[in-house]
């Protein structure tokens, strides 16, 4: 009786062992799949960028030039014209790229100290005792929905400094 109750504590001694042993693994490859998640966001937002904002500036570039060139003052205005266009939708597809990144925040971090680091910076702006309670055990979570509440946060503290009139930004 006494072996068979050994060898049961053995048995879920080892189990334990292997059960830390397989969180530990799950942990290490959502760290990666992250990892893998924002070298491939990067990649796509590089060719993204180079193939409209780059190519917005060729051309705008191009009109320019063109303008410069032209003898006859209608063309001239076309070009430039163009030009502004170009610039116009160039700055749009700037800043719809921007929107698309990932904070910089949760580059290096995980969600609960990105959103701690970033509330403890608008805490010092705004002059405000701020606390960041985390409950429970911080999981990986999708980048999407890190990001989106990572911005729920930060539109947050917008709010209260907008409505409390202090100078803090998130």
């Amino acid at each position: 009786m006494a072996a068979e109750s050994d060898k049961r504590r053995e048995l879920i001694a080892d189990l334990r062992t292997a059960l830390a042993e397989n969180a530990d693994l799950h942990a290490r490859l959502l760290e990666q799949a992250r990892d893998a998640g924002v070298r491939d966001e990067r990649q796509r937002m590089a060719g993204e960028i180079h193939d409209t904002i780059a190519q917005d500036l060729v051309a705008l570039t191009g009109q320019l030039r063109a303008a410069d060139r032209a003898a006859d003052d209608t063309v001239r205005r076309r070009h430039l014209h163009q030009a502004a266009s170009l610039a116009t939708r160039g700055l749009a597809e700037a800043r719809r790229s921007v929107r698309a990144l990932r904070p910089e925040p949760l580059e290096d971090g995980r969600l609960p100290e990105a959103i701690t680091r970033m509330a403890h910076a608008w805490g010092e702006t705004a002059a405000v005792a701020l606390t960041v309670e985390v409950t429970g055990t911080p999981v990986a979570l999708a980048p999407d929905l890190e990001v989106t509440l990572f911005r729920v946060a930060q539109e947050a503290l917008a709010n209260v400094a907008k409505h409390a009139g202090r100078p803090g930004r998130a």
